[in-house]
């Protein structure tokens, strides 16, 4: 038999975010306990909420911690959003699970577009 992957501990741990979850009363306080809880419980560098619009050439995005990019690059990437493989994927598939860009496209194209080389 082997063991599971996540112990009473974790599933303690799981539960206790889910019910933090139901606090928040606005999507930005949902996405700064997801992410704050996110990052407590799985050892990472950070953790990210991302909205994308694009028909309204809006995007908004938090991470925890806190990067200090985010505004500058906003507006650039408002403007190249498309370029994004994911947004194309999500719009086309309406396929929202969590993925990376390599997930859909390949690397090599993913190089040559003018938001990986900007961004």
């Amino acid at each position: 038999m082997h063991s599971p992957l996540l112990d009473e501990r974790d599933y303690t741990a799981v539960l206790g975010l889910l019910e933090d979850l139901t606090t928040a009363e606005t999507i930005d306080e949902y996405s700064v306990i997801a992410m704050t809880g996110l990052t407590e419980l799985i050892p990472c560098i950070d953790s990210s909420y991302n909205e994308i619009n694009p028909g309204a050439h809006e995007i908004r995005w938090r991470s925890i911690p806190e990067n200090s990019h985010m505004a500058e690059y906003a507006p650039l990437f408002a403007e190249l959003m498309y370029q994004n493989p994911l947004v194309g994927y999500f719009e086309e598939t309406e396929d929202t699970r969590a993925m990376m860009w390599s997930d859909v496209t390949s690397w090599n194209q993913i190089e040559k577009t003018q938001l990986y080389q900007e961004m």
